[in-house]
């Protein structure tokens, strides 16, 4: 098995390889601010009730 590092400031681990809308922006690299600010309620209770987003990895962490 190889083990990597995360290089990014916070990288989403997503439970499918599936990308809405709502998560697309997520993925640039700005960063998760202007993806945090652009989502709305309603998005935020979807991620947790459908389980889309299993944890977050933080900049060097292995995976």
């Amino acid at each position: 098995m190889q083990i990597a590092r995360i290089s990014a400031a916070v990288a989403n681990v997503w439970r499918q390889p599936r990308i809405d809308s709502s998560e697309t922006p997520a993925l640039n690299l700005a960063g998760l601010g202007p993806w945090l600010e652009q989502l709305s309620d309603a998005d935020t209770v979807v991620l947790e009730r459908d389980n889309r987003l299993v944890t977050q990895a933080l900049f060097n962490d292995p995976f």
